[in-house]
């Protein structure tokens, strides 16, 4: 390490961003396991290379996550996909019926169909697609199990500069009824990407 110990407390004189590495960098290297540090000589002495304190684990969000361990588990091929549960936040959930705000969602959306016979054909031949595909499935069910079911509003998305499929529908887990939406139960995915303080630390 390039301090000496013991020491009082001191005010950092200078710090040396990326660009000066190669200058204060020497070429003796020491290495150890690939999970441990790696030592590297500078002309102030030797220097951990990512760590500068033993005992710490730098581990991949994404590869603790229990929200991946529960996906493992249980996720499942049917014989025709794969099928997953949704990652409840809690085993006990207990969410409120939000059937009127997915019908009054659904009758604005005819209001804005109504007049418009290409659009309203466009929107009922993607509908009776995903029921073709599985993806729905139609119901006679007003009342699902109490707590346990969540009526997804949905709209129209149309892209007239698309030549196949111009309407797409999307499904809005995030609206919100009586101030709680689907996504507030759900645990959201851990990040894929590096954290963006941790890449400009590097700099």
């Amino acid at each position: 390490l390039a301090d000496q110990f013991p020491r009082g407390e001191v005010e950092i004189d200078l710090l040396i961003g990326i660009d000066h590495y190669y200058d204060i960098v020497l070429n003796e290297i020491k290495r150890m396991d690939t999970s441990k540090p790696t030592a590297v000589k500078t002309i102030f002495g030797w220097k951990f290379w990512e760590l500068e304190a033993l005992g710490t684990e730098i581990r991949n969000e994404f590869e603790v996550s229990d929200v991946l361990e529960r996906f493992k588990n249980e996720v499942r091929f049917d014989g025709e996909r794969y099928v997953v549960k949704l990652p409840w936040k809690s085993p006990e959930v207990q969410i409120p019926n939000n059937y009127e705000q997915a019908e009054r969602r659904l009758q604005q959306l005819e209001k804005r169909l109504i007049n418009n016979d290409e659009r309203a054909k466009e929107y009922d031949e993607v509908i009776k697609n995903y029921i073709d595909r599985g993806w729905i499935e139609e119901t006679d069910e007003r009342d699902g199990i109490p707590g346990k079911t969540w009526y997804l509003p949905h709209h129209a998305v149309y892209r007239d500069d698309k030549t196949t499929t111009r309407c797409r529908i999307v499904f809005d887990a995030s609206a919100k009824y009586h101030g709680t939406s689907l996504n507030d139960f759900l645990d959201p995915r851990p990040p894929l990407q590096n954290q963006i303080l941790d890449i400009l630390i590097r700099f």
